[in-house]
């Protein structure tokens, strides 16, 4: 009797192990489960998805034999299992991307800080799922926990079979899958993506040599007795759908409705939606068309205008963080992040750039330059303005889910008020100036929020949407300056009509404005040219290859309404 009941105490000791094997094979395999049902690639590759990893995972696990070691040995894998949750919760979608690995290294820790403050349902799912088994684990080391015989050898014989299951679905697959098929299953897709950004990144870190025998050959044709004055504006996640200016019904954008001199585009996208591409889109020759390798072999907008004989500058709200934005900004004579000076933690607004402008157009350089890279309404949104912009109200909201959707929006919009009326007193300043002087304004991207009862939120996904490549896109244009181009004054009220392609027409328009020679300009590319031509409607994807809307993974509502058929 005392024997049968000291069997029956340590049977629950005995499977503890087996538990813990199998709670850390269900969240390792959590991320498969969500590609399985949410690729469209066929039932094959879904079966497949999940059944090769699992065999994989339960043959090392097996031969390890201690789940204390087994857990340390996966680690690496839950910690990208969480990373995918996280991005699933976010964008629905089930791939880190390369430039999600990028948006790591580029973000910095106070942007990280606000967005997992903010992402509470993400950040609860992961620790549910994960927290406990890496607990398990450390309690398996310490008390020595050991898988039996049994049991290891009841695991190989399931794996076995499992990959012999996986020969025919992996042969039903390749005929599903465009690409070859490890390279569409977690945790292989994550990984190769991940070798992908180093290589870049290592590229990147290279830039200053690749570059350094580039020339734009520029020269100016201004009238050298008048004095010039061109801003260049780029702002951080402003879409244009929230724009008052483009039909927007609340009234974000009073500053400027009344503005003259003032063009608006309501038909604007970028060719990106992350930062680390659509910027030096922006202010450089490139877009998305040969942005893939010349990259790391041009120069921006600023040498341009300094070979034409300019003085420039350059202000930014954001933290260096070691890309192409640095680097471009680097290039002028003054250059000034704000953030260099300040601890991590501070709150900047972007008004604080008013003070740099006003200083800079007080030198009276003959001839000036001025590129200017805000904050704008990159998230955490009520962080992006004072009291004297918070105009809807409620814009407080505990974390950032759907249920929120009013606040967040009224956040967000609130911080549309700020940029609108930033831009008016740059105006200000230009117009005040009395010279030859136009602003620039455009995004680098938009953002989803929840839009339409989807779950979408933020930008940077690896599928883009309508609300992210939507942009702002005005130009203001000095009465002076109108008076001495009468012609492509003229045709920059035809062209506001058109679609811009933001990414392709910012630098050869500003370019044009200034009176600058350069082989690099095209004016087909220039809204100020009566040659202008849309740029056709492009994607800059992952791999940095230039997709038409339908090769970019949008659902076809989102490219009707880019094309101009919906909305």
């Amino acid at each position: 009797m005392i024997g049968n009941l000291n069997t029956y105490r340590t049977k629950p000791r005995r499977c503890r192990s087996e538990i813990l094997y199998l709670a850390l094979l269900a969240v390792c395999l959590v991320p498969n489960v969500l590609i399985a049902f949410h690729t469209g690639l066929g039932v094959a590759f879904g079966v497949l998805d999940i059944l090769l990893p699992l065999a994989l995972y339960t043959l090392l696990l097996s031969a390890v034999r201690r789940p204390g070691v087994g857990v340390l040995l996966m680690l690496p894998v839950m910690f990208l299992s969480a990373f995918q949750l996280t991005l699933y919760c976010l964008f629905r979608e089930t791939t880190i991307s390369v430039d999600m690995w990028l948006n790591v290294q580029t973000t910095n820790s106070r942007e990280v800080g606000e967005l997992l403050h903010n992402l509470v349902t993400a950040m609860t799912l992961v620790a549910v799922c994960y927290l406990p088994v890496v607990g398990g684990g450390v309690m398996a080391l310490i008390r020595g926990w050991r898988l039996r015989r049994g049991p290891a050898s009841h695991m190989r014989r399931g794996a076995v079979v499992a990959l012999v299951l996986c020969v025919p679905f992996g042969i039903a697959s390749f005929a599903g899958v465009p690409r070859p098929v490890w390279r569409s299953m977690f945790p292989a897709d994550a990984i190769h993506n991940l070798v992908i950004a180093l290589q870049r990144q290592r590229r990147t870190a290279d830039y200053a040599a690749t570059s350094s025998h580039f020339s734009f050959e520029a020269r100016s044709l201004a009238d050298s007795a008048l004095r010039q004055l061109h801003i260049i504006v780029i702002g951080e996640t402003s879409r244009a759908d929230n724009w008052h200016l483009d039909g927007y019904p609340r009234h974000t954008t009073d500053a400027l409705d009344t503005l003259g001199g003032l063009a608006s585009w309501r038909r604007a996208f970028s060719q990106s939606n992350v930062t680390h591409k659509s910027v030096p889109m922006l202010l450089s020759h490139l877009d998305a068309s040969d942005f893939r390798d010349s990259i790391f072999q041009v120069k921006g907008i600023i040498s341009a205008f300094s070979e034409a004989g300019y003085a420039t500058a350059f202000f930014s709200s954001q933290q260096r963080n070691n890309s192409f934005i640095d680097f471009f900004g680097e290039e002028a004579d003054t250059c000034v992040f704000i953030r260099d000076v300040l601890p991590p933690e501070a709150d900047v607004h972007d008004r604080e750039l008013l003070r740099l402008i006003a200083g800079e157009i007080s030198k009276r350089h003959p001839r000036q330059l001025i590129v200017v890279h805000t904050y704008g309404s990159h998230f955490n949104y009520r962080d992006r303005y004072g009291d004297a912009d918070r105009r809807y109200l409620p814009d407080s909201y505990p974390s950032a889910s759907g249920a929120y959707r009013h606040a967040l929006v009224n956040a967000y919009d609130n911080s549309i008020v700020a940029t609108s009326r930033l831009l008016r007193d740059i105006v200000e300043l230009a117009r005040r100036s009395g010279v030859v002087a136009t602003v620039a304004y455009t995004s680098d991207h938009g953002e989803d929020i929840f839009d339409r009862g989807s779950r979408r939120f933020l930008h940077a996904s690896a599928v883009p949407s309508y609300y992210q490549l939507h942009v702002p896109l005005l130009l203001w244009q000095s009465p002076r300056w109108r008076a001495a181009h009468p012609q492509m004054a003229e045709a920059l009220r035809r062209n506001s009509d058109s679609v811009a392609v933001t990414s392709s027409a910012l630098f050869h328009t500003v370019l044009d404005m200034a009176d600058i020679s350069t082989p690099y300009l095209d004016r087909t590319r220039s809204l100020v040219s009566p040659a202008y031509r849309p740029a056709p409607l492009l994607y800059l994807d992952d791999r940095n290859e230039a997709v038409g809307l339908r090769g970019s993974g949008m659902p076809q509502t989102d490219i009707d309404a880019i094309e101009g058929r919906g909305r």
